[in-house]
């Protein structure tokens, strides 16, 4: 690698991988504490289910406006500036004395995951020529799944020992590195994408305050309130607003025709969100198969669940590689046809199925997640100018939340029609088990659509 990287490359690189690794871990490892959190604090179930959600909400809210401040101003400082926030809030989060001003910590922490979220995919593909980008993202999506896998197990292991409040040291840890990485490595912007434009805050209010809307009405689908009615419409109201003031600027916020004039960089965004709607949730239908059908205690179940991530941490680089000689396109629209196989695989699952059979459905969507997820990076950062890949890279991690929050959206739809309130512990297990099988059916249709969708696109030549 160092023989074909240059100094500033190699630390380009660095930062984002370590970036990518810090926020994802984050995210995993703390997930295992939220219980502990709870106690800690003395509040409801529903009230610590803003520790997760009120940090996804900023992030997915923010990074498009992040994205754009970015293209506007540097990359690079808003870069710093992510990590230096996001590291901050969990420095301060460690001491939290009460439960507003930890969720007020995790709000700083959504803050500066979006600017990282909205920077780092184009600072590193402004550090690179083309024909080694794919190569880089591999770099850095494996990253994202080494997180993923390494989180769960060192998260619950800190948990169990030394408290949720350990979590967060580990990963201040993390984030302490990545700032003097990105403050004394990360090499400056030669600011070449800038112009003399302003920054449109009153469009950046519009998205911010829709998406939120939108999002947090979805994922409050099928609970007893009909609020998120509401929600979704008021969401919705506001997102068409947005699109008619994007329309009427000359300088917008977010440019209309990347989606109207880009074939390729819209059905590779429609495809990324249609992936990560269809497997986002493969790891929560499988926690509650192995823990209530298998009847395994939550150790030996998140071992078996990090055969997806483990996969998918190897994959990446190899196929990220391989995009940059041969079509990015057609590797991703392959990987999601593994995603749709491992899917359909799931659906037959019984009660006495081995534990080598479940295990090589899960490496197989790892293979196919692998294999999708840097290729696509590839071809959405590949297909826009440099003065718009901010807020390409803020459009990637847009889809990938609100995938997120949509796949968590249709199993919630799904238990709630089939289980209705009774509690998982409380279920028949044939009940359990049919409700796992229909969501997996739903998923492997909408990947299956997702895959057909991402085969429609054009091949753009350089």
């Amino acid at each position: 690698m160092n023989s074909n990287y240059t100094k500033e490359q190699l630390n380009t690189l660095f930062a984002s991988i370590i970036t990518s690794f810090m926020t994802t871990l984050n995210s995993s490892a703390l997930n295992l504490s939220i219980p502990g959190i709870g106690d800690t604090f003395g509040v409801s179930a529903q009230a610590v289910g803003w520790v997760v959600t009120i940090y996804t909400l900023a992030s997915v809210a923010l990074s498009l406006p992040f994205g754009k401040l970015a293209d506007l101003t540097s990359r690079v400082k808003v870069m710093r500036l992510g990590v230096l926030t996001f590291t901050a809030g969990c420095v301060l989060a460690i001491g939290a004395g009460s439960f507003t001003t930890f969720i007020l910590l995790r709000l700083l922490q959504g803050v500066g995951a979006a600017m990282i979220f909205s920077t780092n995919n184009a600072v590193l593909m402004g550090a690179l020529p083309p024909s080694q980008s794919g190569r880089a993202l591999g770099s850095s999506v494996c990253a994202t799944y080494i997180g993923l896998s390494v989180g769960p197990v060192t998260g619950g292991f800190l948990n169990s020992i030394f408290g949720w409040r350990s979590v967060l040291v580990m990963v201040s840890i993390v984030g302490l590195i990545a700032l003097f990485v990105c403050l004394a490595k990360l090499p400056s912007d030669d600011g070449s994408f800038r112009g003399a434009r302003e920054f449109d805050w009153q469009s950046a209010v519009f998205y911010g305050t829709g998406l939120i809307c939108l999002m947090y009405g979805i994922s409050c689908i099928g609970g007893e309130s009909l609020v998120w009615i509401g929600e979704v419409l008021v969401g919705a109201m506001l997102m068409l607003v947005f699109i008619k003031r994007q329309l009427k600027l000359d300088e917008p916020l977010l440019k209309v025709s990347l989606f109207a004039g880009n074939r390729s960089f819209t059905y590779s965004n429609i495809a990324a969100l249609m992936n990560y709607a269809a497997t986002f949730a493969m790891s929560y239908l499988m926690s509650i198969y192995l823990q209530v059908i298998k009847d395994l205690p939550s150790r030996n179940a998140g071992l078996i669940l990090i055969a997806a991530p483990f996969v998918q941490a190897i994959i990446s680089p190899v196929a990220g590689r391989i995009s940059d000689k041969h079509s990015p396109y057609k590797l991703s629209s392959a990987g999601m046809g593994c995603c749709a196989m491992a899917l359909l695989g799931l659906i037959f699952l019984h009660d006495d199925s081995s534990y080598i059979r479940i295990i090589l459905n899960l490496a197989l969507m790892g293979v196919g997640f692998g294999i999708f997820s840097s290729p696509n990076t590839n071809a959405i950062m590949s297909s826009v100018s440099s003065h718009d890949s901010g807020v390409a890279s803020s459009i990637v991690a847009t889809m990938r939340n609100c995938g997120q929050t949509l796949s968590m959206a249709i199993v919630t739809i799904i238990i709630s029609a089939r289980m209705g309130k009774a509690s998982l512990t409380a279920a028949e297990p044939m009940v359990v088990m049919s409700t796992i099988r229909i969501a997996f059916a739903v998923f492997s249709i909408i990947c299956a659509v997702g895959m057909i969708i991402a085969l429609k696109r054009n091949e753009q030549k350089e």
